[in-house]
């Protein structure tokens, strides 16, 4: 990660979404505070940097999920697709954030991220009181080297649910 950080391929590109869950001990310290955040990320860019970031979605449809990601949406090992949308954040024209979100093909949360186009997740996620976030935060790394985690997320009285992965492409 450095200050002039490019968007990672798999943004654009779903095929080349290498992610993997990453041990803790490998997460810088100053990142540590990020990735295991319990407010909005938007909100806290939107803090840190002093304005509000904008939304550019590079990728929105089907995609084969990764082995961890179809064990948490409880998807078929023999049909692991899912629904996602792969977002980056930036402020004045730089990437500091590239997000994926990921469920499962099909139910009620896809036409909901589907509609979302360049509205930040969070808006959904922080101030409808429908969802609630379950599980332990997964640290994670791209193959490009950048740290992120991932969250899951769940709509009340429903199996449903949503996995949100964001990636850090700048230094705290």
């Amino acid at each position: 990660m450095n200050q002039t950080q490019s968007l990672p391929d798999w943004l654009t590109d779903p095929v080349t979404n290498t992610i993997d869950v990453v041990n803790e001990a490998a997460i810088p310290t100053a990142l540590i505070p990020w990735v295991y955040l319990a407010n909005s990320m938007t909100q806290q860019i939107t803090d840190h940097f002093g304005q509000q970031p904008a939304v550019a979605v590079h990728f929105s449809g089907l995609t084969k999920t990764r082995d961890w990601e179809t064990s948490l949406l409880n998807l078929r090992q023999d049909k692991p697709t899912g629904y996602a949308r792969h977002i980056s954040l930036a402020i004045n024209h730089r990437p500091v954030l590239a997000a994926r979100s990921i469920t499962r093909n099909g139910n009620t949360i896809e036409p909901l991220l589907a509609g979302l186009n360049t509205t930040p997740l969070a808006r959904l996620l922080f101030e409808n009181p429908l969802w609630l976030r379950k599980g332990p935060t997964l640290p994670l790394i791209d193959k490009c080297g950048n740290i992120g985690r991932a969250s899951t997320w769940h709509a009340k009285d429903s199996s449903e649910c949503l996995i949100v992965e964001e990636f850090f492409l700048f230094q705290p």
